[in-house]
């Protein structure tokens, strides 16, 4: 069994959250994942302009490219589905 690990506070994390309005625990865990102080904000309120070009993924125009051809009209495709019911 592994032991819990108790990271000592953290000033930066704290500032940042009562500047951002949010936890502190909040601030740590996104610190701790690699992302900058001041990258925080926009991390946390994304925006379409702030988004990368897909394309700059290796091989990610040759599935588009697969996806604007049409489909052969004599090949079979076998759809499933998993439901849940509640209530």
């Amino acid at each position: 069994m592994r032991d819990w690990v108790v990271h000592p506070k953290n000033d930066t994390a704290h500032a940042l959250a009562s500047e951002l309005k949010i936890h502190p625990a909040i601030v740590e865990i996104i610190l701790r994942r690699g992302i900058a102080p001041s990258e925080i904000y926009n991390f946390l309120n994304p925006s379409l302009a702030a988004l990368q070009d897909p394309f700059v993924f290796q091989d990610r125009r040759r599935p588009s490219n697969a996806s604007a051809r049409p489909f052969p009209k004599k090949k079979k495709f076998w759809f499933t589905a998993i439901t849940t019911w509640t209530g």
